[in-house]
């Protein structure tokens, strides 16, 4: 469990791995007094990351004979 606390406004974020029973037990930072607090819990789901295809691998030991680079080789006549 990680915690970050922000003293000004008493926030207190904590990221957290629920278990199976959905059972958590946290201790809140000293700066919280004891007493009676308004206390908000949202639970937010992680977005999942896409994942991404490796690129594929190119292995090249030298240029093709008679390879042109030049700019109207690689783009046509009207240089796109």
């Amino acid at each position: 469990m990680r915690a970050s606390y922000n003293r000004a406004m008493r926030n207190v974020n904590l990221k957290v791995q629920v278990p199976a029973d959905r059972t958590i037990t946290i201790r809140l930072p000293d700066e919280v007094e004891p007493g009676e607090v308004d206390l908000t819990l949202v639970v937010r789901k992680q977005a999942r990351r896409p994942t991404r295809e490796p690129w594929p691998e190119l292995h090249v030991a030298a240029w093709p004979e008679g390879v042109s680079l030049r700019r109207e080789d690689l783009y046509g006549d009207d240089g796109r």
